[in-house]
């Protein structure tokens, strides 16, 4: 996947200025990682600092100038475990959203090199359960709200 970058520390400054880039530093819980994303990207006020408000304003970016976004993570691997799988399965859905309904704005998650090998299993292990549960909503012909559920009754399991 494109969307999503590991980077050195000498990489990260050679990120070009004509995109909107914001920089999430160690996040340690859910709370953090969702004010660090209401701040730094403007979230609207409407933003319920929950995973899917974080979704729905992640596919839209609609109130944002920029169209080039570049989300660089200093470090989110001492998220507590389910916490971090959460993320991965949202930076999936976000990626998978927009390949699949590309817009003029294009949304890219940078995270640091050292924490490649964790992150990478993490994200394709929790790909493969989004993965499932999009073919099932398929085959039961249901829309992304019903998905959206089953998500979250998917992270409130483990």
């Amino acid at each position: 996947m494109r969307e999503i970058i590991y980077y050195s520390e000498q990489e990260k400054s050679g990120i070009s200025d004509d995109t909107l880039t914001v920089y999430i530093p160690s996040v340690y819980t859910k709370e953090e990682l969702l004010d660090w994303y209401a701040k730094l990207l403007s979230f609207p006020s409407y933003f319920g600092r929950n995973w899917d408000a974080l979704i729905d304003l992640l596919r839209i970016l609609d109130w944002l100038e920029q169209k080039n976004i570049r989300i660089i993570h200093q470090s989110v691997t001492a998220l507590p475990e389910n916490v971090l799988a959460d993320y991965m399965s949202i930076v999936y859905i976000i990626c998978t959203f927009w390949r699949l309904y590309p817009s003029e704005h294009q949304l890219f998650f940078l995270f640091d090199i050292n924490e490649k090998e964790k992150l990478e299993k993490v994200f394709w292990e929790e790909a493969h359960k989004v993965e499932e549960l999009w073919q099932s909503r398929k085959d039961r012909g249901e829309n992304d709200g019903a998905f959206l559920s089953e998500l979250r009754m998917l992270s409130q399991k483990e």
